[in-house]
């Protein structure tokens, strides 16, 4: 069999190819030791060849390989920009010390910018009242049954500045009587009246009513509305009374998941579903911008009936505060 290595005809150039071999077999080792520093590869194998570059020896003033380098900060270290500031929630590490947002909220709380419950688990932080309840096996949030005279509400547990957020959540309802996102002072417990008070009517505070029932003696022009509410202005018998209101394009009570998104902003407040305007820059009259809220979600149930379910909540505020 012909040989894949070209002949050689010379004793020197036999002599001349044993001692290169003896040399790259002693060194063979360093060249093992510098591979497995380089990146930690240690599964190639280098071949010097004519045009290897030889690595540098270290100098007085330089550290060797094992030698950590003095300009670079330790993990405990600030860097070297890093000016020390007392620390607050900002999501920066003010103190220098390696840790974001220490000892800046009280306790059972975090530095944030969002709140989320998508309701795969409870949801840890928020309360659920009334008749409302977690599913695990429909992994939502219910906030009533179908069943007659219900009202209950979904909280969460801490008070929130109210200025600027945007609120996103799918829910799904039936043909009564529907449900609302709410702000209101009352408690992270609280429950209003059922039926037409949507569980959030008689509550001291703000809400955007998502309607699928028409209750001849208020307001209500049809059995598909939306609407801005205070919760304290009551039409008749427990029912609430809008701030506004309009049609829906949407068919919210079809029992299907819809999604919604609400934004307030200095008291303007707008909301879409499924893509779909329902009203833009409500101007909510003596709305108490930066005031905290308990921030929920209600439902409630009369002559008509349907379970009602939110999930996927996720609220998001344009600065980090105490969550």
């Amino acid at each position: 069999m012909p040989s894949s290595q070209p002949l050689r005809s010379s004793h020197a150039a036999a002599g001349a190819g044993r001692r290169a071999r003896a040399k790259a077999l002693f060194l063979l080792p360093a060249l093992a030791a510098a591979v497995s520093m380089c990146g930690g590869r240690s599964d190639i194998l280098l071949e010097p060849g004519p045009e290897a570059p030889v690595p540098d020896e270290p100098g007085p003033d330089e550290p060797g390989p094992d030698e950590p380098d003095p300009d670079e900060p330790g993990p405990d270290e600030p860097g070297p920009g890093c000016v020390p500031s007392p620390e607050v929630c900002d999501l920066v590490d003010n103190d220098c010390d390696g840790q974001t947002d220490e000892g800046t909220c009280p306790a059972g709380t975090a530095c944030g910018v969002s709140l989320a419950a998508d309701m795969a688990s409870p949801p840890e932080g928020w309360s659920f009242n009334g008749d409302a309840f977690w599913d695990a096996d429909r992994l939502a949030g219910v906030l009533t049954e179908a069943i007659h005279g219900q009202a209950g509400t979904i909280v969460y547990r801490k008070p929130l500045a109210a200025d600027v957020f945007t609120a996103t959540f799918e829910f799904r309802l039936g043909s009564g009587d529907g449900m609302g996102f709410m702000l209101q002072t009352t408690g992270e417990t609280a429950v209003g009246e059922p039926g037409g008070g949507l569980g959030m009517a008689g509550l001291a505070g703000y809400g955007v009513e998502i309607d699928t029932y028409r209750n001849l003696g208020c307001t209500d022009s049809n059995k598909n509305h939306v609407g801005v509410d205070d919760l304290t202005q009551l039409c008749d018998a427990g029912v609430l009374g809008s701030l506004a209101q309009g049609t829906s394009g949407v068919a919210l009570g079809d029992g299907a998941f819809h999604t919604a998104q609400l934004e307030l902003n200095q008291g303007k407040v707008s909301l879409i579903i499924d893509g779909k305007s329902q009203f833009q820059g409500f101007s909510i009259p003596g709305f108490p911008v930066g005031s905290k809220f308990f921030y929920g979600f209600a439902a409630g149930t009369g002559d008509a009936t349907a379970r009602q379910e939110i999930r996927n909540v996720k609220i998001t505020f344009p600065s980090p505060r105490c969550l």
